[in-house]
């Protein structure tokens, strides 16, 4: 665990529930989705469910030899969540948390296959 921590400069959650659905738009999100459409920026999970209005996506900040950020933005219509973790990440040692921390058992597989 220590190493997998020993690059991050920082873990920033922001999460908000509303007692209604629609009371934040789908635009208010223009801004963190303008700077993860950064060159750097890529996508790595996408996950949209219409009929709930659910959407989930990943992206991870590649810079050729290294990962050097995650951002994980996550709207539900009564929760909005993003999250950003700053610093090197090693998603191969990520892997090995697999069935831990609440991190899925087949996140090894699925980080693979979207890398090859």
């Amino acid at each position: 665990m220590k190493q997998l921590v020993k690059g991050l400069k920082g873990i920033y959650v922001r999460s908000f529930e509303f007692s209604n659905t629609g009371q934040y738009a789908d635009s208010d999100l223009d801004a963190i989705r303008k700077q993860l459409r950064d060159s750097s920026w890529k996508p790595i999970v996408e996950v949209h469910n219409k009929d709930e209005n659910d959407n989930t996506d990943v992206y991870i900040k590649d810079e050729g030899d290294h990962y050097a950020g995650m951002a994980i933005v996550s709207a539900e219509p009564k929760q909005l969540t993003v999250v950003h973790i700053d610093g090197v990440i090693d998603l191969d040692g990520l892997s090995k948390l697999a069935g831990n921390f609440g991190i899925p058992d087949d996140i090894r597989s699925k980080t693979e296959r979207k890398h090859k």
